[in-house]
C-alpha cells in the first residue's frame, strides 16, 4: 500500500510544474521504505492475478454502466456467469467497492460518507500512532455541528498539530462542502508553511476528505493526505477529542443566533483562550503555543 501510494504521487507530479514536485526521496523516507525498494517493485512485471482483477474490473464497470448502474452485485455475477465467466462473490464484491461500484435501489442498511470513486488509494499513514516526535508533522481534522436559532445547523473544520495540538486552521459555514475543509486546509498551509512531503494531514473517510479537489489541494501544497479505516472514530481520535472540547467549553453553552455570532465567538476561543491561554496535561501543562515556543527554545539551546 506504501508503493501504491508513491506511485500516485509521483504519477500526480507528471502534470505538476517541476519546482512544486513533491520528492519522491522525501515520499520514502516520510513513509519509511527505500527508494530503491520502491523502483524495484515499480519496474516488476504485473503479476497474473492483478492482471485478472483489472480486466474483471473492467468487465464488471461495463456491465454496470451498460445496465445503467440498475444492478447490484449478484445480477451482476448471473450476467458474468451467462458469459461463461464463474468468480466467487468475495472477489467481485472487493473489486466492485474498490472502484465505486454499486445499485442506484437503495440498501437497507445505512453507507458511510465515502465517495466510492475515491476509495482507490486512500491509505491511513498514522495507524493510531497519534503523537508525532515534533510539529509540523501531522495535522489532524474533522468536522462537527453547530445548531443555530436563525440559520439551522452550521459546520465547523478544524485542522490542529498532532504534537503541540495547537489548531493551525478552521473555518464554519452554513453547509458541508469540499469548500469548508479546503478553506480550513489554506489556513493551515499559510500557519505552517509545510516544505514538500514533510507534512501529512489525516482525517476520517468524510466525502469532503475523500474528494478529488481535497486530495489536490494537499498535493498542489505538498502534502500528503492520510485517513483512517472505514466506520472507525479510533483512528482519528485526537480530532474527535479536540471536537468534545470546543463543544463542552463553548458550543454547549448557550443558544447560538447564526453563523456570524458562532464565527466570532469560535475566533475568540480558538485563537484567544484555546491556543494561548488553555494549559493542557499532554503538554506539561503548558498552552499549544507555550509548547512549541519551549521546544524551539530547547532546539535552539542544543544547537
Amino acid at each position: 500500500m506504501r508503493f501504491a501510494f508513491i506511485a500516485q504521487v509521483e504519477d500526480a507530479n507528471q502534470a505538476t510544474p517541476r519546482s512544486q514536485r513533491i520528492p519522491i526521496n522525501r515520499v520514502c523516507r516520510l513513509l519509511g521504505v527505500s527508494r530503491s525498494g520502491y523502483y524495484a517493485w515499480r519496474s516488476r512485471p504485473v503479476p497474473a492475478r492483478v492482471a485478472s482483477d483489472a480486466d474483471l474490473t473492467r468487465r464488471l464497470a461495463k456491465l454496470h454502466q451498460r445496465h445503467k448502474r440498475r444492478y447490484g452485485l449478484r445480477r451482476l455475477d448471473a450476467m458474468l456467469r451467462r458469459g461463461g465467466r464463474c468468480h466467487s462473490r468475495r472477489r467481485l464484491r472487493r473489486l466492485a467497492r474498490a472502484v465505486g461500484i454499486w445499485s442506484v435501489h437503495p440498501r437497507a442498511r445505512t453507507t458511510t460518507t465515502v465517495q466510492g470513486a475515491a476509495r482507490a488509494g486512500l491509505v491511513d499513514l498514522v495507524m493510531r500512532d497519534f503523537v508525532p516526535d515534533a510539529s509540523g508533522q501531522v495535522v489532524y481534522s474533522d468536522i462537527t455541528y453547530i445548531p443555530t436559532r436563525a440559520e439551522g445547523f452550521v459546520y465547523l473544520a478544524l485542522f490542529h498539530d498532532a504534537h503541540s495540538r495547537r489548531i493551525v486552521g478552521w473555518d464554519v459555514a452554513a453547509h458541508m462542502r469540499t469548500s469548508l475543509v479546503t478553506g480550513a486546509l489554506a489556513q493551515t498551509i499559510a500557519d505552517l508553511q509545510p516544505e514538500p512531503g514533510q507534512l501529512i494531514v489525516h482525517a476520517d473517510r468524510g466525502s469532503q476528505y475523500t474528494s478529488t479537489a481535497f486530495r489536490d489541494a494537499c498535493f498542489d501544497a505538498g502534502i500528503i493526505p492520510s485517513v483512517g479505516s472505514t466506520g472507525s472514530c479510533y483512528d482519528n481520535a485526537q480530532a474527535e477529542a479536540l471536537n468534545a472540547t470546543v463543544k463542552k467549553e463553548l458550543i454547549n453553552l448557550r443558544t447560538w443566533e447564526n453563523l456570524a455570532e458562532v464565527r466570532a465567538a469560535l475566533f475568540e476561543y480558538i485563537e484567544i483562550d484555546y491556543n494561548r491561554d488553555r494549559i493542557q496535561q499532554a503538554l506539561g501543562y503548558l498552552t499549544p503555543v507555550e509548547y512549541e515556543t519551549k521546544i524551539k527554545l530547547e532546539f535552539v539551546q542544543a544547537a
